[in-house]
């Protein structure tokens, strides 16, 4: 009888162990999704990308939007305003020989 006990509680042990292992190995997972959604959010706000043109603007708010969310920060984040003139605009008057 008692080493029936035992080998319960080893048996549940060894359970429980490789529950713990299994949810560490998620959250690892999910940390490193979560840093690459960061990195990927910092590229899409630098300069040259979220003023480009209104898609890249929409882009890098819905980004930033997102991260806030699966962080659990603001509700509102700090999204980028649009500017007075898009770089695409820019270029295309350049390219055609006019003034900014």
């Amino acid at each position: 009888m008692r080493i029936k006990k035992q080998h319960k509680i080893k048996r549940s042990n060894t359970i429980c162990r490789m529950g713990i292992e299994k949810r560490l190995r998620d959250l690892r997972l999910q940390y490193l999704r979560l840093q690459d959604l960061k990195d990927i959010t910092d590229i899409q706000c630098s300069n040259g990308n979220w003023n480009y043109d209104p898609y890249m603007h929409g882009m890098a708010n819905g980004m930033v939007l997102s991260l806030s969310t699966m962080l659990g920060k603001d509700p509102e984040p700090d999204f980028k305003k649009a500017p007075e003139k898009w770089l695409s605009a820019i270029k295309k008057a350049l390219c055609r020989g006019e003034n900014k």
